[in-house]
C-alpha cells in the first residue's frame, strides 16, 4: 500500500502533474467553499482572494467600457463609464471610480465581438491559457520540486490574476509562448520573433518592454536590445494615442496586495501617523531610493566589480529555456519594482524563475541549498496575505528579491563567461 501512496504522489508532484493537481485542488476548494457559502465572491475570499462581487472584475474594466467609447464618452474619465461599478458596490473597495487604464487598443477588441456579455468566457479563456502555459513550463522532476510548483501556484498573489481575469495572464501567456516557440530555431529567427514579440506586447502593456533582455545572445546584442526597446516604446506612445498619461494616473497604488519600491513607504507613512496615501512626491520618492538601489547593485556587477550575490545558492542564467524564462521573469518584476507599486497578480512574472532554480535544485547532489531561493519566492507569494501581522515583511523581502534579481540580470548581461556559479 506504501508503494501506491508513494507512486501516487510522485505521478501529482513530478512531470506535468503538480499544474493540475494545483488546478484540481483549487477547483476543488472552490466547490466546497461555494456550496458551504452560496458565494463564489465568498469563496475566493475565504481562499484569501480578495474577490469583486463578479469574478473576473480587471477584465470588466476594459468589456464594460467598450460600449461606453461606442457611444462616444471617454472612458479615461472620472466617472465616464463606471455605472457598472456603480450598481454593484464592492463591499470595502478603497475605490469605486475604476477608469480605464489600460492602452486604448484594447477597445479595439469590441471589434471582434467582446462585450459584457463575453466576460466570463473570455475571462476564462485567458486563465485557462495562462495554465496552459504554467503546465508546459513547470515540470519538476522530484516531489520537493512539485511541492514548490504546488504551493507557488496556489499562492493568494498567483490566484488574484486568475480570479480577476487580468490582461497581465494575456502577457504572461504570449511571451511564455514566444520563448517556447523559439527555442529550437536558429538565432537570427529567434531573437527576430522574440524582438517582435516584445514591441507587440509592450503595446498590449508598457513594462514588457523590460523583457527585451531575451535578445542577449544576439550577436551584436546591445545594438538589438537598444533598437527593439526604442521601437517598442515608440510604438506604444504611437498606439496609445496621447492616452499614455492617463493610463498610468488611472492606475492605483496602494501598499495592500501590491509589491514594488513604493508600497514599503506607504506602509511607513501610515504607521507613523499619515494617510497612507501615495502622493506624487512619494512615489518620485520611491523611485528615487530604487534607482539608486538597482543602479549601486547592477553597475558594478555589469562592470565585473561585484561579484553576483550568494553563488552557492543560486543558478547560472543560461542560453537555454529555463534560462530564457528566468531572464525575462526577473527582468518584468524588477522593472515593475522600479516603477512604485503593481498589483500583485504580477508576481506571474516571478514564477519563470521557478524551472531554473528547481532545476538547479535537482541537479545538485548537495541541493538542500538550492531550495533557499525557490522557497524564497514562495513565501514571498504567500505573505501579502499576512503582511499586516508582520510588520510589512512582504515589502521588506520585497526589497531584498529586487537587489538578487538586479545582480542576476546585471551577471547575466556581462560579456563573456557569466559569474553565476
Amino acid at each position: 500500500m506504501s508503494g501506491f501512496f508513494r507512486n501516487a504522489t510522485r505521478i501529482l508532484l513530478t512531470g506535468y502533474g503538480p499544474v493540475l493537481t494545483a488546478a484540481a485542488l483549487l477547483l476543488a476548494a472552490l466547490g466546497s467553499l461555494h456550496a458551504a457559502t452560496g458565494s463564489w465572491e465568498r469563496a475566493w475570499r475565504d481562499l484569501g482572494v480578495p474577490s469583486y462581487h463578479n469574478s473576473f472584475g480587471d477584465l470588466r474594466v476594459i468589456t464594460h467600457s467598450i460600449p461606453c467609447a461606442d457611444s462616444g464618452i471617454d472612458p479615461y474619465v472620472k466617472d465616464a463609464c463606471n455605472s457598472y461599478w456603480k450598481q454593484n458596490p464592492q463591499r470595502d473597495a478603497p475605490y469605486q471610480d475604476l477608469l480605464l487604464n489600460y492602452p486604448p487598443i484594447w477597445l479595439e477588441s469590441g471589434r471582434l465581438g467582446v462585450s459584457p456579455a463575453s466576460t466570463n468566457a473570455l475571462g476564462a479563456a485567458i486563465g485557462l491559457a495562462a495554465l496552459l502555459c504554467l503546465w508546459r513550463i513547470l515540470r519538476p522532476r522530484t516531489i520537493a520540486g512539485g511541492l514548490i510548483v504546488v504551493s507557488a501556484l496556489l499562492s493568494p498573489s498567483i490566484l488574484l490574476g486568475f480570479e480577476r481575469g487580468n490582461i497581465d495572464l494575456v502577457v504572461f501567456s504570449l511571451l511564455v509562448a514566444a520563448i517556447v516557440a523559439t527555442e529550437r530555431c536558429t538565432p537570427a529567427v529567434r531573437t527576430a520573433v522574440r524582438a517582435a514579440s516584445v514591441v507587440l506586447l509592450t503595446v498590449l502593456k508598457f513594462f514588457p518592454v523590460a523583457a527585451v533582455t531575451l535578445l542577449f545572445r544576439a550577436r551584436r546584442r546591445w545594438i538589438v536590445i537598444l533598437a527593439t526597446a526604442i521601437l517598442a516604446i515608440a510604438a506604444a506612445w504611437l498606439v496609445a494615442d496621447g492616452r499614455f498619461a492617463s493610463v498610468l494616473l488611472n492606475t492605483p497604488k496602494f501598499d495592500n496586495l501590491a509589491f514594488g519600491s513604493l508600497p514599503l513607504l506607504i506602509g511607513m507613512d501610515r504607521a507613523l501617523g499619515g494617510s497612507g496615501v501615495a502622493s506624487k512626491g512619494m512615489s518620485l520618492l520611491a523611485l528615487a531610493l530604487s534607482a539608486v538601489a538597482f543602479l549601486a547593485v547592477f553597475v558594478p556587477t555589469l562592470m565585473r566589480k561585484l561579484e553576483s550575490p550568494f553563488p552557492r545558492y543560486l543558478p547560472t542564467i543560461g542560453n537555454d529555456l529555463n534560462g530564457s524564462l528566468a531572464m525575462a521573469g526577473l527582468s518584468i518584476f524588477c522593472a515593475a519594482f522600479l516603477f512604485g507599486a503593481s498589483f500583485d497578480y504580477r508576481l506571474i512574472f516571478l514564477v519563470l524563475t521557478l524551472p531554473l532554480l528547481i532545476a538547479a535544485q535537482e541537479d545538485d547532489p548537495t541541493g538542500s541549498r538550492r531550495l533557499v531561493a525557490p522557497v524564497t519566492i514562495v513565501v514571498f507569494l504567500w505573505l501579502s496575505r499576512v503582511t499586516d501581522k508582520i510588520a510589512h515583511a512582504d515589502e521588506i523581502l520585497d526589497w531584498a528579491i529586487f537587489a538578487v534579481g538586479s545582480a542576476s540580470i546585471a551577471s547575466r548581461l556581462i560579456p563573456g563567461k557569466p559569474r553565476m556559479t
